[in-house]
């Protein structure tokens, strides 16, 4: 996989030179923003990495920033740069999502330590998604009836049930079952639930208001 970069967006040149200067000597991307709305104006797609966001030059609050990346579809973990804040504040920034809060002025080294973190947590959640994906697109590929079987099966209806409401043979259920299993990759039903479960929580997030 190709390095993850950060998103730094600093309108102050000299600040976000040091900090390029900085992560790129430690084998870090760096792609530079002068605003938010400029970083937001390329949109969501092939976005991955993390945000680094000096709020001192965007004139708004954090967690007004946190609603328009949330907004434009954007989920990234994200550093902000402060130059004083609230205990009260930090505990609701970090409840919705935040990766870390830095007051100013900065210890590049803690800052160092934050970026690795928080890429190697994007990196996961690629990998994680990825997995899915693969699942999803496996899944899709399953027949009408081992689909439905497979609902059954998830809803919690045993072998004997299926063969019942199907009216089909408790052998052909349970090698319907077997061939789901094959078709997906998963080990068991319950490793397959897991996934399932995780996708239809990740697909509702997605398109929740």
């Amino acid at each position: 996989m190709r390095e993850l970069p950060i998103y730094l967006i600093d309108g102050n040149f000299s600040s976000s030179e040091v900090l390029a200067e900085f992560f790129t000597s430690k084998g870090i991307r760096v792609i530079h923003h002068s605003s938010l709305e400029e970083f937001l104006a390329g949109g969501p797609a092939g976005k991955r990495g993390c945000i680094i966001l000096d709020m001192q030059m965007t004139g708004i609050g954090v967690e007004e920033v946190q609603e328009r990346l949330i907004a434009s579809n954007i989920i990234l973990p994200s550093i902000f740069l402060v130059s004083v804040i609230g205990i009260p504040a930090v505990v609701r920034i970090m409840k919705r999502g935040a990766h870390y809060l830095m007051v100013k002025p900065l210890d590049m080294q803690l800052l160092l330590v934050q970026v690795r973190e928080a890429l190697k947590l994007q990196a996961g959640r690629r990998r994680h998604e990825m997995q899915q994906e693969t699942t999803r697109m496996r899944i899709s590929r399953l027949t009408d009836r081992e689909r439905t079987i497979l609902s059954l099966a998830l809803a919690g209806k045993q072998n004997k049930e299926i063969a019942q409401l199907l009216n089909i043979s408790h052998r052909t259920v349970e090698a319907h079952r077997s061939h789901i299993l094959a078709k997906t990759g998963a080990s068991n039903l319950l490793e397959l639930m897991g996934v399932v479960i995780e996708i239809e929580h990740s697909e509702h997030t997605l398109t929740a208001p």
